[in-house]
């Protein structure tokens, strides 16, 4: 190879490969992977190793290598400073090295076989004039006689790909941020059903089980009343009316908290379901092939919809409701409408007093949307969209 094939065309050819490379993926290890490819290509050297700086952990650590080295990404890990590529990264300067055996700052590590090799290029992947972000090292086997031209290429390249780097772990971190949000979501919604079941538990085995003797003693009352006594019987009677519509207030506040049937039956199961809760409304349910998708979005669908027709059957007026549920796409859309009395959907109290602003926030706490249509005299139509898969 001549100087002028290194400073010329194949330095161009270089830059162009790596430009488009950086332009097809943001993902560093496959990046970083093509990257001592194309340079250990370009500038014919024999290994080409790709490191990143951690500049909290204070380290220099392997990225991207070229086989058979690329099974050492992720397991060679150098202290700033130390080393050729710890020394580059710390100084921000290349270092040309004709015979590492014979340079101070050579360390040896076994994984990356360095006694096969005897010369090295190291050169900073910079960001502006001051902070380098990664280190590239290449190797040759032999004496190379014209070394120091091919640090040309190699600057270019490591500036070039310096950006690349630092996208690259900024997608990192923002996949890694929007895992975090989304299992704290899942947590939070799995604490706040664990938290809705216990209550009816203690409801079940409370309230529910004191109404229920109640019941019983009344019945018993009814039997031993004396005949002619009218208007003891009827007020024992009246008692008895009024205690087994607790019993059914309190199985429905039971099923409201916790919402079983999903489990049994599935999410169109459980939609079906809700017409039992709400007698009084003649709800619609229109639900088409929705695949298998998370309990999280399950229990959040089944929740909107619970609130929205709680909703309905309290403040609308209206004496019939809509439910549907489809999938379009990667998008499961749950829709509720009525042709109630509507109310001004901007009004911030409204929202509040709905608990329209409680089913926005499950929505998106699983990166979902959620719409609410209203206006005075025209209904309402309730909206939620939420992704079908959850990582």
């Amino acid at each position: 190879m001549t100087t002028t094939d290194l400073y010329g065309s194949s330095q161009l050819r270089l830059v162009r490969a790596i430009a488009e490379a950086m332009s097809l993926q943001l993902d560093l290890s496959q990046l970083a992977a093509r990257v001592a490819e194309l340079v250990a290509e370009a500038v014919e050297a024999d290994v080409c190793f790709v490191h990143m700086v951690n500049a909290e952990r204070g380290t220099v650590s392997l990225i991207g290598a070229t086989p058979p080295f690329d099974s050492q990404v992720g397991a060679v890990e150098l202290p700033l400073g130390e080393g050729i590529a710890g020394w580059v990264a710390r100084n921000r300067v290349p270092a040309v090295v004709p015979n590492k055996w014979e340079d101070r700052r050579y360390r040896y590590i076994p994984e990356l076989k360095g006694e096969d090799y005897k010369s090295l290029i190291s050169v900073p992947m910079l960001r502006g004039s001051d902070v380098a972000v990664g280190v590239i090292n290449v190797h040759w086997r032999e004496s190379v006689e014209d070394l120091e031209y091919r640090v040309y290429p190699l600057k270019d390249v490591a500036n070039l790909f310096a950006g690349a780097v630092e996208n690259a772990v900024l997608h990192a971190r923002i996949l890694q941020r929007e895992s975090e949000i989304s299992s704290f979501a899942k947590s939070m919604l799995s604490a706040t059903e664990m938290e809705r079941r216990r209550v009816a538990n203690e409801v079940h085995d409370g309230v529910g089980q004191v109404l229920l003797s109640l019941m019983f003693h009344l019945d018993a009352a009814s039997s031993v009343a004396p005949r002619g006594e009218e208007e003891l019987i009827s007020e024992l009677t009246r008692s008895k009316e009024l205690a087994n519509m607790a019993v059914s207030e309190v199985r429905r506040v039971i099923s409201a908290l916790r919402p079983t049937v999903i489990d049994d039956f599935g999410l169109p199961g459980a939609l079906e379901f809700l017409k039992r809760i709400y007698p009084s409304l003649d709800i619609s349910l229109d639900v088409g092939e929705i695949g298998e998708i998370s309990p999280e979005v399950e229990v959040t669908l089944y929740r909107v919809a619970q609130e929205a027709l709680t909703n309905v059957n309290k403040h609308s007026g209206a004496t019939s409701a809509t439910i549907k549920l489809k999938k379009f796409g990667n998008e499961i859309v749950l829709t509720v409408l009525d042709h109630g009395k509507g109310f001004d959907a901007s009004a911030a109290r409204k929202l509040e007093s709905f608990g329209i602003l409680g089913m926005k926030e499950r929505v998106e706490l699983l990166g979902g949307r959620l719409d609410v249509y209203s206006r005075p005299g025209g209904g309402t139509t309730v909206f939620a969209h939420l992704p079908a898969a959850q990582s």
